[in-house]
């Protein structure tokens, strides 16, 4: 599998080969570029500082942040997700237990999200609150106040800062904001949720059928939130379309950029690109106020598998097989 990388990288997070020692400060990249090779490589995680992907025989980190050669940090990092507030979001395997009555021995794993008030509560394990889960976890994304969680059942909850109940999406008066709750209007889509992503106050989730449905709040006094990706973004989850209605397979979101894998094999992105990080050239401008067809320059007989994003960067996985994320 190739990683394909563009956007932010003055601190080389997008370059995953041994320092050159040039202190010249790395260009961006304007376009999807290959930065890593690997039998198999897992979406990355990245932040403004670093990017982290897990490759079939070790872990790559690139950037500034972790010690590369502290794996069970990278590991530790892996397990959590990190809100820009500085919120720390994990989820714990349980065996369940064959002394509830409702559950049989040898059955499913239960889960617990579990909140730390910073990361350095999560590597100390100090200052938490955990909540079990009445279904496993799946997958848990973070925008810049809290979390976006889906479970194996397709069904989603949000938890974190009620300031901003828009990117809840969720009666707080029920279920308090900083608390797991569901999302009502994602629940009688009659076509689960496969998969969750989220950046900036933008939230999206993405349907079994390749409908994607995106939420969140517009303003919140900063001045990243002006440059949010989707001018018509509210409160409710709505479907949007990407170009002619197509069918998404696979979504991403940075502060203040998207970006889509369809059905038919095709990159569409959206949104910010001060940076690069659409990967549209250096001459396409700061940002597309609509979805754009990206051209790429990859092998002919490799697939795109899925995509990925950091704050200001975009990644694209292929595959010249039939291997997926």
């Amino acid at each position: 599998m190739d990683l394909y990388a563009a956007g932010f990288n003055a601190w080389n997070q997008l370059s995953f080969e041994p320092p050159s020692g040039d202190d010249t400060e790395p260009d961006d990249l304007s376009t999807f570029t290959k930065v890593l090779g690997d039998e198999h490589l897992e979406r990355p995680r990245a932040g403004l500082y670093y990017t982290l992907v897990r490759g079939s025989s070790k872990n790559f980190c690139a950037g500034k942040s972790l010690d590369a050669g502290d794996d069970e940090q990278l590991q530790q990092t892996y397990r959590v997700t990190q809100a820009a507030n500085g919120m720390t979001l994990g989820f714990d395997t349980q065996q369940a237990s064959a002394k509830n009555i409702d559950e049989k021995p040898g059955g499913p794993n239960q889960h617990a999200l579990t909140l730390y008030p910073t990361y350095d509560d999560f590597l100390s394990k100090s200052n938490s609150t955990s909540w079990p889960c009445q279904g496993q976890v799946c997958e848990v994304a973070s925008f810049d106040a809290g979390f976006l969680v889906l479970y194996q059942d397709g069904s989603v909850a949000t938890l974190g800062d009620p300031r901003y109940q828009d990117c809840l999406a969720r009666d707080t008066s029920k279920v308090p904001g900083d608390q797991p709750g569901l999302v009502p209007d994602l629940l009688d889509l009659g076509d689960p949720i496969k998969h969750v992503t989220a950046g900036g106050y933008c939230l999206a989730a993405l349907t079994t059928s390749g409908s994607l449905y995106v939420w969140g709040q517009k303003s919140a006094g900063d001045k990243r939130t002006r440059h949010i990706a989707f001018a018509e973004v509210s409160g409710m989850p709505n479907y949007f379309q990407v170009d002619e209605d197509k069918d998404v397979q696979d979504v991403a979101f940075g502060d203040g950029h998207a970006i889509a894998l369809t059905t038919d094999g095709d990159i569409y992105v959206i949104g910010r690109n001060g940076n690069g990080q659409l990967g549209l050239g250096q001459d396409f401008g700061v940002e597309a106020t609509r979805w754009t067809k990206v051209e790429l320059d990859i092998p002919d007989d490799s697939d795109i598998v899925g995509v990925a994003a950091g704050p200001r960067a975009s990644f694209i996985l292929t595959s010249r097989g039939t291997q997926e994320t």
